[in-house]
């Protein structure tokens, strides 16, 4: 390549790379490498080492594949957390504020306007 416009034009005119491997002493050229392409990973001055690494995400990005595998970032990725809220009280408030609109409601909720 004759400038480092040529092989950042390469990559971002295909698919998102599974890794990015870069090759470079220069850190200009990397940052601006990383700063002007996605990738599912990158790895600088090595390849697939990244992969052997379980404190980083690993895993593709659109087309190479979707979620990231590997410790916590894998349990994240693959994981389908749920919000559970159980009503303990007789009433939970929200009773008070939806319609029909009691003298008694209407004064619960001027009051609670005066308390916030």
């Amino acid at each position: 390549f004759q400038s480092l416009d040529e092989p950042i034009q390469v990559i971002n005119s295909r698919e998102k790379p599974l890794a990015l491997y870069i090759y470079s002493k220069n850190r200009a050229h990397i940052n601006r490498v990383i700063q002007s392409t996605r990738a599912g990973g990158t790895c600088i001055n090595h390849n697939s080492v990244h992969f052997f690494n379980n404190n980083l995400p690993f895993g593709g990005s659109n087309h190479s594949g979707i979620g990231k595998g590997h410790g916590f970032f894998g349990f994240q990725a693959f994981s389908n957390p749920r919000g559970v809220l159980e009503q303990v009280m007789p009433f939970g408030g929200l009773e008070f504020m939806t319609a029909p609109y009691t003298a008694f409601k209407q004064k619960l909720i001027d009051l609670s306007i005066k308390w916030f």
